[in-house]
């Protein structure tokens, strides 16, 4: 299914001579990275590519190649053959000018690994056991086929590295550390990588992140941790939202946590953009789904609003109603492992 799915995607871009690639808000590695590595393939192939993200790139990010050519607006009269969303499952995703009017947009191909899923496109190629979108787009490239090249590369490696977290999130499989091995004969050096990604810190990130540890919530049971993040500390600490990324998996860490929420205050001070990360068999897509978000199986979100006291007992009441099903589940494996079923 995949393949044809993939071969499908390979002939509309391979037709259209104007392609708009589109990451989602909020950007992370992954989608911008996706985004990136199929602009420098498509341009191989003599196609006309621009690069759109409606939030911008954050600072943290300029470092991958042709990262400053990323636009954030786009003339209304602009007309494409072929428009490829990524790394994301819904149309709202992609910020306020998609879709809007999609005649100018050609024939929509979403790529994308999520488990949460709008059917908004005209061609889809998914596949949520992928570990990254940028694998996806890996093997689009190959399905053309395209030649590989240090930039191509740097991007989908950094994209692979940051969606499993180093790859030491669940998320992390064969095909994920195959395609990494595979990116080295191209120039790619992980130590740089790393280096990029995870030890180029502004000093006001880690100030923000010593507040953040002081609103450290755990449950009564230790099961479910929080963090919080206010409008107030962001300012104090002059931070962007994008020095955020990763606070979360503080709380994740704790022993015993299984579901770990970060809540990050927006203005107006009642809007809050909530994250999930889990461990194990807690599904938290199925929450942040039931809140109108969406995601992976151990890592989603969604958008609410409400006092912050309000927004918090309604979501630990959710994961509470939550953990017991998931332990519930465990038990019942564990029984069938013990039986030898």
């Amino acid at each position: 299914m995949i393949e044809r799915a993939l071969s499908a995607a390979v002939e509309t871009l391979k037709a259209a001579e104007k392609i708009l690639v589109i990451s989602h808000i909020g950007p992370d590695i992954d989608t911008v990275g996706s985004m990136l590595a199929l602009k420098l393939a498509l341009r191989k192939a003599g196609k006309w590519v621009t690069a759109y993200n409606a939030d911008g790139l954050p600072p943290n990010m300029l470092f991958l190649p042709d990262a400053k050519t990323v636009e954030t607006k786009l003339d209304s009269r602009r007309r494409f053959d072929a428009t490829v969303c990524v790394d994301a499952g819904s149309a709202d995703r992609f910020g306020p000018l998609f879709p809007g009017d999609r005649r100018r947009f050609g024939t929509i191909v979403k790529v994308d690994h999520h488990l949460t899923q709008e059917h908004f496109a005209d061609q889809e190629v998914v596949d949520t056991q992928s570990a990254s979108c940028a694998e996806l787009v890996a093997r689009l490239i190959r399905a053309w086929p395209l030649r590989f090249d240090r930039k191509l590369a740097l991007c989908i490696y950094a994209a692979i590295v940051s969606d499993t977290g180093g790859f030491r999130y669940s998320n992390t499989n064969k095909a994920a550390f195959h395609w990494a091995a595979e990116l080295l004969d191209y120039g790619v050096d992980p130590w740089q990588m790393t280096t990029m990604l995870y030890e180029n810190r502004p000093r006001q990130e880690v100030r923000l992140l010593g507040d953040v540890l002081g609103t450290l919530d755990v449950s009564h049971d230790g099961r479910y941790a929080s963090l919080t993040i206010t409008e107030e500390m962001m300012a104090r600490r002059h931070a962007e939202e994008y020095m955020t990324d990763g606070f979360i998996n503080y709380a994740r860490s704790i022993n015993g946590v299984e579901v770990a929420i970060l809540f990050l205050q927006r203005a107006p001070g009642d809007s809050f953009r909530v994250s999930f990360r889990s461990k194990g068999t807690v599904d938290v897509s199925l929450i942040a789904a039931r809140l109108g978000g969406g995601g992976h199986h151990n890592a989603a979100g969604c958008r609410l609003r409400g006092a912050l006291d309000d927004v918090k007992r309604k979501l630990y009441r959710m994961v509470e109603e939550t953990l017991p099903k998931a332990a519930g589940r465990s038990k019942a494996k564990a029984a069938k492992l013990a039986a030898g079923m």
